[in-house]
């Protein structure tokens, strides 16, 4: 908690673990399973200038000392 608290205003969600498991649907209406790791997993949204610097934030995580992995995608708003 005090990584979440450490990142202040640029923590927009800090987010809820889930299970590696995806469904997709392709243009046929096709639904299939895929799965995207071998291990629970979770997400946090940060906000940040550039990529880089989020990967900054990232870097801080608690989680990379247990031995996990992070990766972090830029996303941007597609709505308005």
């Amino acid at each position: 908690m005090s990584w979440l608290g450490k990142l202040g205003s640029a923590l927009v969600d800090g987010g809820n673990l889930f299970i590696p498991l995806v469904k997709s649907i392709a243009s046929d209406g096709k639904v299939n399973n895929e799965p995207v790791g071998t291990t629970d997993s979770g997400y946090s949204i940060i906000k940040a200038d550039s990529l880089d610097a989020s990967v900054a934030m990232a870097r801080d995580c608690p989680v990379l000392k247990g031995g996990a992995t992070i990766s972090v995608y830029e996303t941007f708003n597609a709505m308005g």
